[in-house]
């Protein structure tokens, strides 16, 4: 098993065994630039992730005393990056062993590559007991699991949510919208990226009901433990063999391969195809149209009425119309607001992690709430 980051708490105090809930999985590869930069007239330079990266993501959990692990390579965080950032229990780092390389080129891309690796964490340190069937990582219960990309901002500790809507239906999935029903005109992009993974074939032999399955986001979703494990296990084998094995560094296909298991996967009851269909077993889109409210995760459009909106417990951090956003403490209430003078969506950081002094800014939203009251 992989051993647990060394503790340190940052002067923050630990939180014992207590569990928020669920546990977030996130992950940062720097061996290879991003290819759907690559691939752009215009692409943006490789920077390496720092802090002003996963500040959102760092910062919202912190404050809303969640549990994450964030897997990395050798290219990312160093030593002393990790040794400053950890705050056990609420963040820690793994470092991973980066994919191997073929001509120069590496194998799988990171967007890829951070399936495989959850599914390994999982299988060497999910402990199920035998009496409750809980399970627990690192001595520590967690009732769901979170798959996030670490451009998230927590608005609310997210699990009390999720719970809520799971218990209407017995769901034990819960996903992330991400644009609509494949055979509506806007998914031409997802349509092009799923057969660029799985060929024009099985497109053209999906039925009326795979048609008007909806589009998830693979970025950001939930689910239970054996929901988690059969997902990740059947993404994870998808790599290992044809037609998604050989595609190479270049072909980015977790969204395609998410939606594939999710559709095909057998990972509830209810029918394998579908299982976005809430009136099925196992499956939820956590969007006001899908049946779930809009308070849980924001979808990845729309920048200005997502980052205004306080409603959100999960939030893609895509806030850049009117300058980086950026959070203060406030009476033990974190406020959320913009950074008017500067450029970008990354909350520009001084030397000691803490947004940069001396700057116009406009308040966003009202405020972060810590619980749900």
């Amino acid at each position: 098993p992989t051993p647990a980051p060394a503790a340190n708490t940052n002067g923050r105090g630990p939180n014992g065994m207590e569990s928020p809930g669920g546990l977030i999985l996130g992950a940062a590869f720097g061996y290879m630039q991003d290819p759907r930069e690559t691939n752009r007239k215009n692409p943006r330079p490789h920077v390496l992730p720092t802090f002003e990266n996963i500040y959102h993501f760092h910062t919202t959990v912190l404050h809303h005393q969640l549990h994450a692990i964030i897997f990395h390579d050798d290219f990312t965080f160093n030593s002393s990056f990790v040794d400053e950032h950890t705050v056990d229990p609420y963040v820690k780092f793994i470092r991973v062993q980066h994919p191997t390389f073929d001509n120069g080129e590496p194998v799988i891309s990171p967007n890829d590559f951070r399936f495989q690796v959850f599914d390994k964490f999982i299988k060497e340190n999910a402990v199920t007991n035998a009496e409750d069937q809980s399970v627990s990582v690192f001595g520590v219960k967690y009732g769901w699991f979170m798959i996030s990309d670490l451009d998230m901002f927590f608005q609310r500790n997210p699990f009390p949510v999720i719970q809520k809507y799971a218990d209407r239906g017995n769901y034990t999935f819960i996903g992330s919208f991400d644009g609509g029903m494949w055979e509506h005109e806007n998914m031409r992009l997802q349509r092009r990226l799923f057969r660029n993974c799985y060929g024009r074939k099985m497109l053209l032999g999906w039925t009326d009901l795979e048609w008007k399955t909806e589009n998830g986001n693979c970025g950001l979703w939930a689910a239970k433990f054996d929901s988690l494990s059969c997902i990740l296990r059947c993404m994870s084998g998808q790599y290992d063999k044809p037609p998604v094995q050989g595609k190479g560094s270049k072909t980015i296909c977790d969204m395609a391969v998410h939606d594939y298991c999710v559709m095909y996967g057998g990972c509830w009851e209810g029918g394998e195809v579908g299982v976005y269909d809430r009136t099925r077993n196992g499956a939820l889109w956590g969007e006001k149209t899908m049946g779930a409210g809009n308070d849980l995760f924001g979808p990845p459009y729309g920048r200005y009425r997502q980052c205004q909106k306080d409603s959100w417990s999960v939030v893609h951090n895509r806030c850049d119309f009117v300058g980086p956003l950026c959070f203060k403490e406030e009476n033990g209430t974190l406020v959320k607001y913009h950074q008017t003078q500067l450029k970008g969506k990354l909350c520009k950081l001084d030397e000691n992690h803490q947004p940069v002094a001396n700057t116009e800014y406009t308040l966003a939203g009202n405020t972060i709430r810590k619980d749900l009251t």
